[in-house]
């Protein structure tokens, strides 16, 4: 009897102390992942010397591409527009400042799938199709090109973006840098809502007129960097937009809008040339 008590009690205290090892163990391995992850933070750049260093970076763009993504979503009070998404294909040239894009819009609920825009932006003329029909307009060409200068400019947006964020953070992911941060300015959150949309085409006057109607409620973004030339390879935006109702002030439409953008071949677009055939079909 004494010796199975004997025995009992040796099991007791070895599975005591496995469990204990164990236990020293896991935290000393949380310890050192913990420690490896605050040395990897340390190790990560100051989001003010990323930004810097990555408008320098775009000074120097002289051509990219942009795939851009723009969803909206409608609540409120009374809901009298469809929830939509654009999908914006761009190629830019920055000097002379010329771009070709296709734009594709859907509406929820709509009869046709998708509405299709071609547009050339050229230092002759602008022409944009729709419906397979061609057209040249020369009337806005100048206030275009001035448009089309701005908001493709990337240096020029990261220090807009720099000006605005508050409190942006940086992560590292792979072989790329990921800044993120809110903005707390309202005057802030409309502007940097009117580069976004304008960089992706869709600021159109009836969008104009909306934002200047609405107050920009929230507004959240980030830029991804690629960490070797630190040029923006992705962005997204989170924006909420109030709209009084035009019968009723007292009451609102809540706009929801997701701007995401995937940023490419940087310097490997030569010129924007219009096809011949598009300048013969235009009227």
């Amino acid at each position: 009897m004494k010796k199975g008590a004997a025995v009992l009690l040796v099991l007791t205290l070895s599975a005591g102390l496995t469990a204990c090892g164990s236990n020293n163990n896991a935290e000393v391995a949380a310890g050192g992942a913990s420690a490896q992850a605050q040395q990897s933070q340390a190790d990560l750049p100051a989001a003010k010397e990323l930004l810097d260093q990555a408008a320098k970076a775009g000074s120097g763009v002289k051509s990219y591409a942009l795939q851009t993504e723009q969803q909206e979503t409608h609540s409120g009070e009374t809901i009298d527009s469809p929830d939509s998404r654009y999908t914006i294909t761009s190629q830019i040239t920055m000097e002379p400042p010329a771009a070709y894009q296709k734009i594709e819009l859907e509406l929820a609920g709509a009869m046709n799938d998708s509405n299709q825009l071609q547009k050339y932006i050229t230092s002759e003329a602008i022409y944009s199709a729709r419906s397979e029909q061609w057209y040249r307009d020369d009337k806005e060409l100048y206030e275009t090109q001035a448009n089309l200068r701005e908001f493709t400019n990337i240096a020029a947006q990261l220090q807009q973006i720099q000006a605005a964020v508050n409190d942006m953070t940086v992560t590292g992911q792979g072989s790329s840098y990921i800044l993120t941060g809110s903005v707390k300015d309202e005057t802030a959150r409309r502007q940097l809502t009117q580069m976004l949309l304008n960089q992706a085409s869709s600021y159109t006057p009836g969008m104009q007129r909306s934002i200047k109607l609405s107050t920009v409620e929230e507004m959240t973004i980030s830029y991804t960097l690629d960490a070797e030339s630190k040029l923006p390879t992705a962005s997204e935006a989170t924006i909420r937009l109030a709209s009084p109702l035009s019968d009723d002030e007292t009451k609102s439409r809540i706009t929801d809008m997701k701007i995401t953008a995937v940023y490419s071949d940087y310097d490997r677009i030569t010129a924007i040339t219009v096809p011949e055939e598009v300048k013969a079909a235009a009227i």
